[in-house]
Parts: structure tokens; sequence; C-alpha cells
């Protein structure tokens, strides 16, 4: 994807969530990388069954799921996610330990307009956008926390390996530990989740449109001008423009 997380404008994406849906930051709870170039990733999901849920103990009927200009940035912490692996890998060495701290780093950075919170807010954003029909309030209210508790856990165990791979690149380390390694599992598990419950028809749409976009990204400075969206269908462009009014940088 030609717009990491680093790169984003993250005071326009926050003061569109927070009027929208009167948002702040939780405090107290778990505390999100982005930092890394993104890449397009593949998380591969599940597909969630929109609207077909009317069993017993199944999840919620959905009538109407996002726009998918809404997912685009939390799919693509699939990719930050690829990079930070690749930081800890063994050949990497102090080296690798020493750009994945310091890309943790970038991404807890700037309180409430932290990239930490940009991804939080996205994902609140995202399951309040979601339009049900079902009579078991019970069941539509535990569908959407799943959504946040996964968006948590990716926080959680993100701002969990802060520490130990700080002390890692102080003593010289080499190699990551298993505790720092876990916590890269962790985080990669609760974005699996996430996707997970979304439908498999918008993450393959996400995935067609970053190939489009790179394509169409000719001078590869990871922003399309006019005459390159022309290769563009009217549909990516849509997308495009829609992620970076989102985001703040069209």
């Amino acid at each position: 994807m030609l717009h990491s997380f680093l790169l984003m404008t993250v005071a326009s994406a926050l003061a569109k969530i927070s009027s929208a849906y009167g948002l702040s930051p939780p405090i107290g709870r778990r505390e999100w990388i982005s930092g890394a170039v993104i890449t397009s990733g593949g998380a591969t999901a599940a597909f969630a069954n929109p609207a077909s849920a009317a069993w017993i103990g199944g999840p919620p009927m959905v009538v109407a799921w996002p726009d998918v200009k809404y997912l685009v940035p939390i799919y693509e912490l699939d990719g930050a996610l690829t990079s930070l692996a690749k930081c800890l890998e063994p050949p990497r060495g102090a080296v690798g330990l020493l750009m994945a701290s310091r890309l943790l780093n970038q991404f807890f950075k700037g309180g409430l307009l932290s990239n930490e919170n940009v991804f939080r807010g996205l994902c609140a954003v995202y399951v309040g956008e979601i339009t049900f029909d079902d009579p078991n309030r019970g069941r539509v209210r535990d569908f959407k926390a799943s959504f946040l508790d996964d968006c948590e856990t990716v926080i959680g165990s993100l701002r969990s390996m802060k520490k130990p791979l700080q002390k890692m690149v102080d003593s010289g380390a080499a190699g990551a530990t298993p505790e720092v390694l876990g916590y890269l599992v962790s985080a990669q598990n609760g974005l699996t989740g996430f996707l997970a419950r979304v439908p498999q028809s918008d993450l393959e749409q996400i995935i067609t449109w970053e190939k489009a976009i790179s394509a169409a990204d000719v001078d590869r400075n990871k922003r399309l001008e006019e005459d390159e969206m022309r290769s563009l269908s009217e549909e990516d462009v849509k997308l495009y423009r829609g992620v970076g009014e989102l985001l703040g940088f069209s």
C-alpha cells in the first residue's frame, strides 16, 4: 500500500472520528504499531457470513457492512506487522532489533494524535458503521465487543513488547527472545481475529485495489497524481480518494 501510518496526517483522522462518534482514547485499557512502511501484506481471513446467522449461538444478523475505506488502514496493519517480524528475524541481529524498537516507539509517540490512537479509533468507527438486524441485543453487543477486544489485543501485545525489546537493544543482544516473539504472535493473532469477522470479498477488493494503486504510481513517490489516476477504474479512484479523505492525505 502506498501510504504507511507513519505518513498519515493523524489530526484529520482523529478529528473526523471524534466529531462523528464522540470518541476519546480509553484510559487504562491495554494500549499499536504501524510505524513500518506498510506493504501490501496478506492477512488471510475466513469469510464472515453477513445477514445469515438466524440460529441460536451464531453471530448476529448483519444487513450492511461499513464502506471498505474504513477497513483499508486496519487491513494494512498486516503489512506493518510483517515488516516488524522481518526486523526480528535472526539474520538481522542487533540492527534488526534496533529497527524494530524504533518502529514501536514511533507508533506510540504523539499522545492523542499517535498512530496507536488512530488505529484504535478506526477500529471503533468500523464497528460503529456495521448495520444489524437482530433482535438479540446481547449477541450484537458481544459481536461488536469481539472486534474491539481483538483491536486491544494488537495494541496491548505491541505495548508489552516495547520494554523487553528496548532492554535487548540496550544490552546489545543479537536476537529476539521468545518473550518478544510471543508478543508479536499475539498481535498477529489479534489482527487475524478482527479480519476473520469481515466479509472476505472486502479483503479481496482491498488486495486487488492495492495492486492497481501500486502499478499506477509510476514515479514511486507514494502518492498518485491526477495523470496517474487515469489508469485506474472509477471504483479504484473513489476508494483511493475516500481513504485519503479519511486519513487526511488527499
